[in-house]
């Protein structure tokens, strides 16, 4: 690179564009924004999406580094869980994380401009609006765009960053450039925007810091929080379903079967006037690759990788892009030729990942949440995060409130659902289970049937790591658990010298564990006792471990917890 200040041309001035503005304002380049929109800030209406946006850990995390996080948060509401909305009226919540963990509901039109603002306060910022881009070159970083008078602008920069979305014509331009594979895929869902308006009284009409979902496994509804006391509403659904309502009649008998409790609450006659006069809009993922020519362009945002908006990442990810691209030219000193292909190589395996994901949670928002088992499952995720944190990491808790890379998160919850599912039978590593055949759970012993857990010296759950982080249980012949009675329900979890149970980890960044620790054992317990059976377990033995030692009272707490996580169907409001 020269010595001179790097002058960058960034194409899209939206939520991406702005704050790469203000990252790159930081480095004390150049910056020149263009957007073919008019100026938001000014702007009576604007066109385009809508949908609120869920602002997590990673975008809070960009926000933070341009000094804007505080500034964005007070115009925020946080949501600590969603509420899913039943058919028949009731209520249910499901936390997000930890009580103290939530995401927040921000206002993109006002985030938006907080943006470009904070880009044009700085000296090296100029923003152009109304100037649509015509055409670039990314050996002579040569621009031309056309005004808003149709008058054609030129400028020529050392750097081309296309942040326009996920129609990019900066993407559009490299393809004539270089070898960029492109996937884009449409789903079959389209969604439309209704409001739930304050109430007379100028309060809000339901609870305030939840995402609403009313899941209806083929289609679902969300409603998030707004400072005027609103919600914003969008409904989800197939676009043939939407082609079937085609009268008042129609629109109001499929309300009153699929989301009755919402009618009262976004009005008859407004559901009307917005449904029947809306067009419901397409959603579309794109994955590409690379992200760069050379060392004269590169996009970041919707414009790399468009996702659906069913994990609340499509902001977050873009923000986090716009850390990635600043550690790179710290890491390469501003070298383009360097720090561009390394910011492709290292960002596109999460950005793809992260768009599987946001797939793969349209499913769990509208269908899963039904499922009383997935609500086990998140309680004693969750669970196992508070007794575990470095060992188990609910997959949510991963993407929404850490910086974990997307591929990782992943890989890290397909290892704990092998770990959890995967039952060896093999002679040395197995949980042998036996005598169901009269539908029992016969937690075996040498005595009375007893749960005898003896001497963890030879028969135990080692939890066992070569690292000093493990949780190493040993010696335990004199602590033993011992529950009595279970003679004709009992769990018979044959244990041996030879039947540990054994888990591997080829992960490099994570749990290297070689027998399968306690959280494993919850879970196993859960799968094959039941709920009732696995807490009365548990609880008895918290019990007794408390009552024999106070080195262990940890344990009767981490009991009783559980007993509230799994009996507790969510009783936390946040008002």
């Amino acid at each position: 690179m020269s010595e001179k200040r790097p002058h960058v041309a960034v194409v899209g001035g939206g939520l991406v564009g702005a704050l790469n503005a203000c990252f790159l304002a930081k480095r004390n380049f150049i910056v020149d924004v263009y957007e073919k929109r008019d100026d938001i800030r000014k702007a009576e209406h604007v066109k385009g999406r809508s949908i609120n946006l869920a602002l997590s850990t990673r975008g809070r995390t960009a926000l933070r580094m341009v000094g804007l996080e505080d500034v964005v948060l007070k115009n925020g509401i946080p949501m600590h869980a969603r509420l899913i909305h039943g058919v028949d009226g009731s209520r249910s919540p499901i936390l997000y994380g930890k009580e103290d963990q939530y995401i927040m509901s921000v206002d993109r039109r006002r985030l938006n401009e907080v943006l470009l603002s904070a880009a044009e306060a700085s000296p090296d910022v100029t923003c152009h609006f109304e100037h649509k881009l015509a055409t670039c070159n990314f050996t002579t970083g040569e621009l031309e765009f056309i005004n808003n008078e149709g008058k054609r602008v030129k400028n020529k920069v050392d750097l081309i960053v296309g942040n326009d979305g996920a129609f990019s014509a900066v993407r559009k331009e490299m393809m004539k450039a270089t070898l960029l594979d492109f996937q884009q895929e449409y789903i079959p869902h389209g969604y439309m925007e209704l409001t739930i308006p304050p109430s007379p009284k100028d309060e809000f009409q339901m609870e305030v810091n939840y995402l609403h979902i009313w899941p209806r496994n083929e289609f679902m509804m969300i409603a998030l929080p707004n400072l005027d006391k609103s919600f914003t509403c969008t409904l989800f659904m197939p676009f043939d379903v939407f082609a079937s309502i085609k009268t008042k009649e129609d629109l109001m008998n499929f309300f009153k079967d699929k989301f009755p409790d919402s009618i009262p609450l976004i009005g008859e006659n407004a559901l009307k006037q917005v449904y029947l006069s809306s067009k419901p809009l397409p959603m579309v993922s794109i994955k590409c690759s690379p992200y760069n020519v050379k060392d004269k362009g590169v996009i970041m945002g919707d414009a790399a990788h468009a996702m659906v908006p069913f994990y609340g990442q499509g902001m977050n990810a873009g923000f986090e892009d716009c850390i990635v691209l600043n550690e790179m030219l710290d890491k390469y000193n501003n070298d383009f030729s360097k720090a561009l292909p390394a910011y492709s190589e290292y960002r596109k395996v999460d950005d793809h990942a992260i768009c599987d994901l946001a797939m793969y949670n349209y499913i769990e928002m509208r269908e899963s949440v039904n499922s009383r088992l997935f609500i086990m499952r998140k309680k004693l995720d969750n669970l196992l995060f508070s007794i575990f944190p470095n060992t188990w990491i609910p997959l949510y808790t991963m993407v929404a409130f850490s910086r974990i890379r997307y591929h990782q998160c992943i890989a890290r919850r397909k290892h704990q659902d092998e770990n959890d599912m995967d039952i060896h039978s093999s002679s040395q590593n197995d949980m042998d289970i036996h005598s169901l055949s009269q539908n029992d759970m016969d937690i075996h012993s040498s005595s009375q049937n007893d749960v005898d857990i003896h001497s963890l010296s030879q028969n135990d759950v080692d939890i066992h790591s070569s690292s000093q982080n493990d949780v190493d249980i040993h010696s335990l012949s004199q602590n033993d658990v011992d529950i009595h009675s279970l003679s004709q329900n009992d769990v018979d979890i044959h244990s041996s010298s030879q039947n540990d149970m054994d888990i591997h980890s080829s992960s490099q960044n994570d749990m290297d564990i070689h027998s399968l620790d306690f959280a494993m054992v919850l879970t196993k317990i859960l799968q094959f006792g039941g709920v009732f059976l696995f807490s009365a377990i548990t609880v008895s033995a918290m019990q007794i471990f408390y009552q024999k030692g106070p080195s262990i009272h940890s344990l009767k707490d981490s009991a009783i917890e559980l007993w509230g996580h799994i009996f507790n169907t969510g009783n936390t409001t946040y008002s």
